[in-house]
């Protein structure tokens, strides 16, 4: 199931702006009546062995622990897409991973989003052999 926000065109984007980023949020998917509706699904879906629930959702990572529920719960797991939009280099990283964790509510389930239809995975650099490698993890 896929919940839209509604956006308008952003006067800045250009023809390179991703479509995420090419538009500015009018109603997003935070919405009181959006959670209602997947707290729902949420219920109906746990009357159900082995399913789960998982959502693109947009925002900041402070934000991650609405997605999972507060009183009620919402989705099993709310996609992370922050790694996509962090600075490629290890202390960069680090903040990112740790801010994400600890805005994570207790017991809910950790996830890193590094590339997708509309966001593709970042590439530091291509060896000699055409095999991708990570400055992060290299950073002096």
């Amino acid at each position: 199931m896929t919940f839209y926000a509604i956006t308008r065109p952003d006067p800045e984007a250009n023809d390179k702006t991703p479509p995420p980023q090419a538009s500015m949020p009018v109603f997003t998917d935070d919405r009181p009546k959006t959670m209602g509706c997947i707290e729902y699904i949420r219920e109906v879906l746990d009357e159900y062995d082995r399913k789960l629930l998982c959502g693109e959702v947009q925002g900041k990572i402070d934000r991650i622990g609405h997605f999972y529920g507060n009183s009620k719960p919402r989705l099993h797991l709310p996609l992370n897409f922050a790694l996509l939009d962090s600075e490629w280099s290890a202390i960069s990283l680090q903040g990112t991973v740790d801010a994400y964790f600890n805005a994570l509510p207790h017991g809910a389930w950790p996830d890193f989003v590094i590339g997708g239809h509309d966001k593709h995975r970042r590439q530091q650099g291509r060896s000699g052999s055409g095999t991708y490698s990570c400055d992060a993890v290299n950073d002096h």
